[in-house]
């Protein structure tokens, strides 16, 4: 189940670092790609799946990556868990381009499992829309 509250701090939280920000190639604010993204986490998610991980992750996915968001401010406001998600999530620019997909990825399947679940990863929606759309954006 998901804490509406939590939702709500996380939405709110991706709403001003994406202030201003558009989805690629349109005009829409980058909030839709924010929801877009929880929405198909949502909807992906199965029984035993950690949902509050899940969907944080989704909500906040790309502020460490587009934005001044640091691990340690996710880590505080939203948990290390979720934190770790989404830096998993994020592209090291330390990495070649060209390499920065498969690192990600990569970082997202290592992601620690809670009693061996394979559902319950930091970012468990990593085949929906988030992997996705970060492999057609690094195109």
């Amino acid at each position: 189940m998901i804490d509406p509250e939590r939702y709500v701090a996380a939405l709110r939280f991706a709403a001003l670092r994406h202030h201003r920000q558009t989805v690629p190639d349109s005009e829409y604010p980058y909030l839709v790609h924010v929801v877009s993204v929880a929405a198909e986490t949502i909807a992906a998610l199965a029984p035993g799946m950690d949902t509050e991980l899940a969907v944080g992750c989704a909500l906040l996915h790309d502020t460490i990556e587009d934005t001044a968001t640091t691990h340690g401010e996710l880590a505080e406001r939203f948990g290390v868990a979720i934190a770790d998600g989404v830096l998993a999530l994020s592209k090291d620019r330390a990495v070649p381009k060209p390499a920065q997909m498969t690192d990600s990825l990569r970082r997202i399947r290592d992601q620690p499992r809670k009693n061996g679940d394979p559902g319950s990863r930091g970012a468990t929606a990593r085949n929906s829309y988030v992997v996705r759309e970060k492999v057609r954006r690094n195109r």
